[in-house]
């Protein structure tokens, strides 16, 4: 009741609380913001340094990437949960196009590149709406999935 007051909204009550989904999606935000990171510094590592990079950034993408989908798993977060498939399926996508063509890294290195420049552009839109989208308040969305 609300204490005999009728100009009192009435209370709701809501299945899960605010703080269990601000520690997963603290951690989700911090391994999206860790995978920019990684794809930013490996198309530009490729560019810059070696092509043979990639066999580092390639893995350590694919590792931040199933982290946050671990994480994003637990924020019921599907945006955050896709950026992260993401990681290991592109470094996935590049070694299967360079084994396939039986590419040397001289030969590899334009393909790779575009690939990878293409594969930030997108993954920057989609991390950035993903961080800065307008989430539902706890009390309309109760236990359901976030649709991206």
């Amino acid at each position: 009741m609300n204490s005999g007051n009728p100009y009192l909204p009435p209370r709701t009550q809501s299945k899960q609380t605010l703080g269990d989904m601000r520690a997963g999606s603290k951690w989700a935000r911090r391994f999206l913001l860790l995978q920019l990171l990684v794809v930013t510094l490996g198309v530009a590592a490729a560019y810059f340094i070696s092509i043979e990079s990639i066999m580092v950034t390639g893995v350590a993408l694919s590792v931040f990437g199933l982290l946050l989908s671990l994480f994003s798993r637990g924020a019921r977060d599907v945006c955050y949960l896709a950026c992260g498939l993401s990681g290991p399926a592109i470094s996935i996508l590049v070694f299967m196009l360079i084994r396939y063509n039986s590419w040397s890294p001289s030969q590899a290195r334009i393909p790779v590149l575009l690939v990878g420049c293409l594969y930030a552009v997108g993954f920057l839109l989609l991390a950035g709406w993903a961080m800065y989208r307008r989430l539902p308040t706890s009390m309309s969305k109760g236990s359901e999935v976030l649709k991206c």
